[in-house]
Parts: structure tokens; C-alpha cells; sequence
């Protein structure tokens, strides 16, 4: 037996092995299959049921805040206060049950990636999502601080800075996107906070695009300075809202 002919009955042997384990792979994503698709009938479902049922209480709380500015002053208050906690506290059910649910995004994130699913279904999810987020955020902020530092006192050169207007439209656009999918996701972000990364996206872009001149000299030392700033500032609360290994 030459040594090709041993070689692939051994190839051969290998195969027969793995019989069994290809089996139950098979075997296994076909139910991942089935299951996937009644979990999907089921969301389909549950939001159906969860619109209507949120459509109508919001349409008894109203009709129960008309009817109680009708009744006279000596009607049974306790009754209808009853009434408004049981329809806050079902309301409060049908907006869990939204949040458990996937969702098309707001329409920052319609136009970016379109008709897609951006909910993170259990807390575990947003909670890794929320640190890498914050992780992101650490790292950048010292590569910004470092480059602005580079630039304004060794390197000085058009070249560096288009490179660090760069990185700065990519950071600040990559914080807008992760952001709205935080927001769409439970995290209250404060509005000033997304208002300041619009804002820096704009300004990045125009320093990108803005040709060597004698204005583009003056107002950059002013905007290395303002990124330096920024940087000392929000390096201090970047690590007390995430703490890296080494820091620990």
C-alpha cells in the first residue's frame, strides 16, 4: 500500500469518526431551526396582543380622567384612584413587554442601517454592550489626548492633523451610532451629551476638508487646545464609569 492509499484511508477513518457528532449536529439545528421560528411567531404575537392592549388602556385613562371631572366631588374617590393604578400599573406590563421585544431602531438608525433590529433582548446583553461602550470610549479619549498632545508640540504638520481630523469624524460618528442604539436600548443619555458629539462630527469634518491657510493655522492651535481639554476632562470620568484591569 503506497503512502496516498494510507493517507486517505486514514482521512477515510476520520470521517466515519465523526459520523455520530455530524448526526447530531444535524440533528440539533434542525431543531434551532423549529424553535427560531416559534420563537418568532411568538414575538409577532406578543406584540400584537402588547399594541392592542396598550392602545386600549391608554384610551381608558383618558375616558377615566373625562368621567372623573364629571363625577360630583362626593363620588367614591378611592374607586377611581383603584382604577388609575390598575391601568398605570397594566401599562407599565405592555412597555416591558416592548422592551423584551425586537424593534426597528429611531431614525438616525433607519437611515444608517436600515430596517434592522437593534434591541438587546435581555439585560445581561445591554449591560456588555454599555461596557464595551465605555471601554471604546477609555481608549479613544487617551489616543485623541495623545495625538492632540503630538501635534501641537513635536509633530506639526498638516499631514498628522488631517490624520487626527480623521479618527475624530470616525470616534465621534461611531459614539452617535453606539449611543442611539444605548438610548434605544433603556439608557438615558443627556441630551447635551449627543448634541456635543453632532456638533464635533461637523467640526471634524469641516478641519478635514479645510485647506492649508493662514486662518486654518490660527483656529487648529485653538482646537488642539479645546481637544486637549476636553481629553484631561472626560479621562476622569471615563474611568470612574469603567475601571480597566491594570487599574483595578
Amino acid at each position: 500500500m503506497t503512502d496516498s492509499d494510507s493517507d486517505l484511508s486514514t482521512i477515510t477513518d476520520e470521517i466515519k469518526e465523526l459520523d455520530k457528532e455530524y448526526g447530531e449536529l444535524k440533528k440539533y439545528y434542525q431543531e434551532y431551526q423549529e424553535k427560531l421560528s416559534e420563537v418568532q411567531a411568538m414575538q409577532k404575537k406578543c406584540s400584537s396582543l402588547a399594541n392592542h392592549q396598550a392602545r386600549k388602556y391608554k384610551q381608558l385613562t383618558e375616558n377615566l380622567k373625562r368621567t372623573s371631572s364629571q363625577l360630583p366631588n362626593d363620588s367614591d374617590d378611592n374607586e377611581q384612584q383603584k382604577l388609575k393604578k390598575e391601568l398605570k400599573e397594566r401599562g407599565k406590563v405592555c412597555t416591558e413587554v416592548f422592551d423584551s421585544l425586537p424593534r426597528t431602531g429611531g431614525a438616525l438608525l433607519h437611515v444608517i442601517v436600515g430596517k434592522v433590529s437593534v434591541s438587546l433582548l435581555s439585560k445581561a446583553e445591554r449591560w456588555d454592550y454599555k461596557e464595551d461602550y465605555e471601554h471604546f470610549k477609555f481608549y479613544m479619549t487617551i489616543i485623541c489626548l495623545l495625538l492632540a498632545i503630538f501635534n501641537t508640540f513635536l509633530l506639526q504638520s498638516r499631514f498628522f492633523d488631517a490624520i487626527m481630523h480623521f479618527l475624530l469624524v470616525w470616534w465621534y460618528c461611531t459614539l452617535v451610532l453606539r449611543e442611539s442604539i444605548l438610548a434605544h436600548n433603556g439608557s438615558r443619555i443627556r441630551g447635551w451629551w449627543v448634541i456635543h458629539h453632532y456638533l464635533s462630527v461637523v467640526l471634524s469634518g469641516i478641519l478635514l476638508i479645510w485647506p492649508e491657510s493662514i486662518t486654518y493655522q490660527l483656529f487648529v492651535v485653538l482646537y488642539l487646545q479645546d481637544t486637549r481639554l476636553v481629553g484631561d476632562t472626560s479621562l476622569p470620568i471615563c474611568c470612574t464609569q469603567w475601571y480597566p484591569p491594570y487599574m483595578a
